[in-house]
C-alpha cells in the first residue's frame, strides 16, 4: 500500500509470555499493516521451531490442539507476508502443567471419626484416573483398602478403632503415569458406652425406672448390673444387652442407694463404669421462724431427697403442742422436691418448746419452735435525726419510723418535739400498733436564723423497756443567696453598672461570700462578692467595654446550690463630635493685629471619638491648639484656637473643617468670617505744671521721629492746657516727644524729658 508505512502481525491472544490454558489453544493476531498472508509455527525446540504445528493462516486466528501439558516451554512464530518477504515476530508460553488430585477430606494428619470413612479428594489437571490405598505397614501401603477409583471420592468401611496410624496414599494418573501422593491420620480410639439416664446422683423417681447409654465406639454388647451393696454388685439386676437402654423393675425406694454399673465390650474385654443413685425419701422439715412471742404464723415446708415420682408424694404432719397447729398432710407435687405448709401459733401465758414432725415411708424429721409470753416493744428507724446545712425560711424535711417490734400491742400516747425551729407531724395520738405494725412521723427544721440548732423528739408509749423514746435533732440555717440586681439593665458604649447581691437572711459571722461570673469578656465582674456578717446584701460593680454588635451578657451570682441572674444588654457605642460653636465671627479686626476666637470639641457620643484632622481655609485665618490624629473618650474635650490676622482692609471668610469617625458625619464645618480695618491712632500726652512763681502763658510741645534729632513744634499757638492730642501719628512709627514752657512774657523754658512712643 502506497503511502503508509508496512507493519508485521503481532500476536494478542494468548498474552505472550502466559501459561497455556490446556492442551488446545487459539491463537488470535492483528492484521498488521500492509500484510498480505500469514503463516503460524509452534514448536518445543527453539524460536522458529514448528515440530508441533505449522500451516499458512488467511485470518486472524488458529484454533491448535494437540499441544502437550508438560509445564515445558512452548515456541511460536508468527510470519506476515510483506511485500513478498516473510516477517517473523517470535513469542514463548508455557504449556499447560499437570497438577495430581489432592486429598481433603478427612483433613490430611486428623483423627478418622470411625470405622466407615467418606475420603475426598481435588479432581487436580489432567489426570485420567484415580486409584486410593490404605494400610498400616507404611506410605503405599494396602492391608486395608486397594481400589482403582474414578470419581472425587470413596467410602471405606471396616477400618480398625485402636488409635493407630492410618497411611493413604492417592494415585492421579497423568499422560499414562501413576503419581503418587501419601497423608497419615490416626485411626479413632475405642470409647466405652456412659449411662446418660437417669442422672447420677439424683433420687431414683421409682419403679420402674428405664436405663439409657451412649453406644461408645467400638462397643460390641453391653452388660448392666443394679445392686445395693457397693459399685458392681448385682443383687437387683445383672443381664447382657444387645442395645442401649433397658427398663428394670422392683427397685427399692426406701432411700437406699442403688449402685449401678456398666460394661462395654471392646476388643474382647470388658471395661466397667460405676454409678450410684439415692433412691426418694423425705429428707427435712423447716419453717423461717424459730421462735413466737405471741400469735403468729410461720412459713413451713417439707423436703425430699430428690423429684417426686408421677402422682407427688405425701407427708404427715403433726405438732406436739395444741398452740401450735399444722395441715395433716402436705403434698410434693410431681417433679419437685419440696411443699409449703403454715404453722399457726397462738398468743401463751408462758414460754414452751413445741416440735412439729413430717414423716414419709417410714422417715421422719423434726422442726423446734419456742412459743414466748407476749411484750409490746418499739423500734426506731433512728435515734437522731441531722438536717444539716438549711437555708432560712427553706423547710427541709425528714421522716422517722415507728414498729411495733414486740410481741404485743403497743400504745403510743404523745409525740413532742422541742428546739427552735424543728415541728412534728405525721400521726394524731394516742395511736395503738399491732406486732410489726408501724407509723411514720414527719420531722421538719424550718430555720428562721443563722446558726447551729438543737432540738429533741420525745416519743411516750407503753413499752416494757421504758415510758419515753428520745431521737436528737440537729441542723444548721444557712442565708442564701436570692437575688442579684443591677442599676441599669443596658448599657452603650463602655460604662460601669452598680450591682447588688441580697441574701434572704443575714450573713454568719465571718461573712458570706458569693461567686460571680459574666458570660462575656465584654463585661467584668470581681471573682467574688462577700455579703459582711450580719448584713443582708453586698455591691460590686459591673465593668462594660464598647462592644462592635449588640449583644445580650448575664451576670450570674452562685453560692452553694443556689444562683441568681442578671441580664444586661450591651449595645454598640456611636463616636459623635460636639461643637460649641457653628460659626466663629470675629468682626472688625485690626489690620496686622491678630485676634483669637476658641473653638471646643466634645466626645458626645458613647464610644471614643477619633478626630484626623482640623483644615482651615479663607485668608488670615489659622488653627493651633492641637495635634491630630487625636482621640477623646466619651465626655473628653479638646479646644481650638482660631486666629484671625488681617493684612488688608476689608471683609474676609473661611471655614474650619474638622474630620472624624463621628456618627453624625465624617466632617463638620464651622463657618469663619472677619474685617480687616485701618485704626487712626492718635497720642495723648499729659505733663504736670512746673512749680515758679513766674506766670505762665502756656506749652510748646515738640516731636521727631525715634533716632533723629529733627524735632517739630507741634502746636501753632501756645497750649494752655497741660495735654495735648497728636493725631498724626502713623501706624509702626516710633516717636519722641518733649514739652517747654512759655511765660506771659513769651520766654521758653528749658525743654523737659525726653518720652518715647511706639504706634502699633
Amino acid at each position: 500500500m502506497k503511502g503508509q508505512s508496512a507493519s508485521p502481525a503481532e500476536l494478542t491472544s494468548p498474552a505472550p509470555g502466559s501459561v497455556l490454558p490446556g492442551s488446545s489453544v487459539t491463537f488470535e493476531w492483528t492484521q498488521g499493516t500492509g500484510v498480505s498472508g500469514y503463516w503460524l509455527h509452534i514448536g518445543t525446540t527453539g524460536a522458529g521451531s514448528d515440530n508441533l504445528y505449522s500451516s499458512s493462516e488467511s485470518g486472524t486466528s488458529a484454533t491448535v490442539s494437540g499441544l502437550p501439558t508438560t509445564g515445558a516451554t512452548l515456541y511460536v512464530t508468527l510470519y506476515s507476508l510483506i511485500d513478498e518477504v516473510w516477517q517473523p515476530e517470535d513469542y514463548t508460553f508455557t504449556e499447560d502443567p499437570p497438577v495430581p488430585a489432592a486429598l481433603t477430606s478427612p483433613a490430611p494428619g486428623s483423627v478418622l471419626p470411625g470405622s466407615s470413612v467418606t475420603f475426598e479428594w481435588t479432581p487436580g489437571s489432567h489426570v485420567s484416573e484415580y486409584w486410593l490405598r490404605l494400610g498400616t505397614t507404611g506410605a503405599e501401603s494396602s492391608n486395608l483398602y486397594s481400589a482403582q477409583v474414578s470419581g472425587g471420592s470413596v467410602t471405606v468401611n471396616g477400618i480398625p478403632i485402636t488409635g493407630a496410624t492410618i497411611y493413604a496414599s492417592l494415585f492421579s494418573k497423568i499422560n499414562g503415569v501413576w503419581q503418587p501422593a501419601n497423608y497419615t491420620f490416626a485411626e479413632a480410639a475405642p470409647v466405652p458406652a456412659v449411662l446418660v439416664s437417669p442422672t447420677a446422683g439424683i433420687p431414683l423417681p421409682g419403679s420402674p425406672v428405664t436405663f439409657e447409654w451412649t453406644p461408645g465406639l467400638g462397643v460390641s454388647s453391653y452388660w448392666l448390673r443394679l445392686g445395693t451393696t457397693g459399685a458392681g454388685s448385682s443383687n437387683l439386676y445383672s443381664s447382657g444387652e444387645k442395645g442401649t437402654s433397658v427398663t428394670v423393675s422392683g427397685l427399692p425406694t426406701s432411700g437406699v442407694t442403688v449402685y449401678a454399673s456398666l460394661f462395654s465390650m471392646i476388643d474382647g474385654a470388658w471395661q466397667q463404669a460405676n454409678y450410684a443413685f439415692p433412691t426418694l425419701a423425705l429428707s427435712s422439715v423447716s419453717c423461717t421462724t424459730t421462735s413466737f412471742a405471741g400469735a403468729g404464723v410461720d412459713a413451713c415446708a417439707v423436703s425430699l431427697n430428690g423429684p417426686a415420682p408421677a402422682g407427688g408424694m405425701s407427708v404427715s404432719l403433726a405438732s406436739s403442742s395444741t398452740a401450735v397447729t399444722v395441715p395433716a398432710t402436705a403434698t410434693v407435687a410431681a417433679g419437685a422436691t419440696s411443699a409449703a405448709f403454715t404453722a399457726t401459733a397462738t398468743a401463751v401465758g408462758t414460754a414452751q418448746s413445741v416440735t412439729i414432725t413430717a414423716s414419709a415411708g417410714g422417715a421422719t424429721a423434726n422442726f423446734a419452735l419456742q412459743l414466748n409470753a407476749a411484750v409490746p416493744a418499739i423500734t426506731l428507724s433512728t435515734s437522731s435525726l441531722s438536717f444539716g446545712s438549711v437555708n432560712l425560711n427553706t423547710a427541709s424535711p425528714q421522716s422517722i419510723t415507728l414498729t411495733s417490734s414486740g410481741t404485743a400491742a403497743l400504745t403510743i400516747s404523745s409525740a413532742t418535739i422541742s428546739g427552735a425551729g424543728f415541728s412534728v407531724s405525721g400521726a394524731t395520738f394516742p395511736v395503738t400498733l399491732n406486732p410489726n405494725q408501724t407509723a411514720t412521723l414527719q420531722v421538719q427544721f424550718d430555720p428562721t436564723a443563722a446558726g447551729a440548732a438543737s432540738g429533741s423528739l420525745s416519743i411516750s408509749s407503753n413499752t416494757s423497756s421504758g415510758g419515753t423514746s428520745t431521737v436528737a435533732l440537729s441542723g444548721t440555717g444557712m442565708a442564701t443567696l436570692s437575688s442579684l440586681t443591677c442599676s441599669g439593665a443596658s448599657m452603650t458604649g463602655a460604662g460601669t453598672d452598680n450591682c447588688t447581691v441580697s441574701l434572704n437572711g443575714a450573713a454568719p459571722g465571718g461573712g458570706f461570700a458569693v461567686s460571680l461570673a459574666s458570660s462575656s469578656t465584654a463585661v467584668t465582674v470581681p471573682a467574688t462578692a462577700t455579703v459582711a456578717a450580719g448584713a443582708t446584701s453586698a455591691a460590686f460593680t459591673a465593668t462594660a467595654t464598647a462592644v462592635g454588635t449588640a449583644q445580650s451578657v448575664t451576670i450570674t451570682a452562685s453560692a452553694g446550690s443556689a444562683t441568681a441572674n442578671f441580664a444586661l444588654q450591651l449595645n454598640v457605642g456611636t463616636p459623635t463630635l460636639g461643637l460649641s460653636a457653628s460659626t466663629l465671627a470675629f468682626g472688625n479686626v485690626s489690620v496686622n493685629s491678630p485676634s483669637t476666637e476658641s473653638l471646643v470639641l466634645t466626645s458626645s457620643g458613647t464610644a471614643a471619638l477619633t478626630i484626623s484632622s482640623a483644615t482651615i481655609t479663607g485668608t488670615g485665618f489659622s488653627v493651633s491648639g492641637a495635634t491630630f490624629p487625636m482621640t477623646l473618650n466619651p465626655n473628653q474635650t479638646a479646644t481650638l484656637d482660631v486666629e484671625f490676622d488681617p493684612t488688608a482692609t476689608g471683609t474676609a471668610t473661611g471655614s474650619l473643617t474638622i474630620a472624624s469617625n463621628s456618627s453624625s458625619g465624617g466632617t463638620s464645618v464651622v463657618s469663619l468670617s472677619g474685617a480687616g480695618v485701618t485704626v487712626a491712632y492718635q497720642a495723648n500726652l499729659t505733663w504736670d505744671a512746673p512749680t515758679t512763681t513766674d506766670p505762665i502763658a502756656g506749652y510748646n510741645v515738640y516731636r521727631a521721629i525715634s533716632g533723629s534729632s529733627a524735632y517739630q513744634l507741634l502746636n501753632s499757638s501756645v497750649d494752655a492746657q497741660t495735654s495735648y492730642v497728636d493725631s498724626t501719628v502713623q501706624s509702626g512709627d516710633s516717636y519722641e516727644y518733649y514739652v517747654e514752657t512759655v511765660d506771659t512774657s513769651g520766654v521758653s523754658s528749658a525743654p523737659s524729658s525726653v518720652v518715647s512712643l511706639v504706634v502699633p
